[in-house]
């Protein structure tokens, strides 16, 4: 879990094997418009390597391909909250 700026909460349960992540799911009080970005970022989070660059790289991706508008959380906050649930540092 995470409380970035503003105040927003932003969780993620993560499931990995063999330094690949094989389940995503992020939750908190934030917005997104449209809203299946979140679903979309964990659908292409799903078969990474718990890679700092490789988790930022698919969330910005997620959300810049739907042209997506985050309320209350970042790109950043999104692959650091992934990461931290998976037990690896974000750089």
């Amino acid at each position: 879990m995470k409380k970035v700026a503003g105040g927003k909460l932003v969780e993620a349960e993560v499931e990995v094997s063999d330094g690949w992540i094989t389940r995503v799911r992020i939750t908190g009080d934030f917005f997104a418009h449209p809203e299946d970005v979140v679903e979309e970022v964990e659908k292409r989070l799903v078969g990474s390597r718990l890679d700092p660059d490789e988790v930022a790289g698919r969330v910005s991706s997620a959300v810049a391909d739907l042209n997506a508008t985050l309320v209350g959380v970042s790109v950043t906050d999104l692959a650091e909250v992934v990461l931290k649930a998976a037990g690896v540092e974000p750089r």
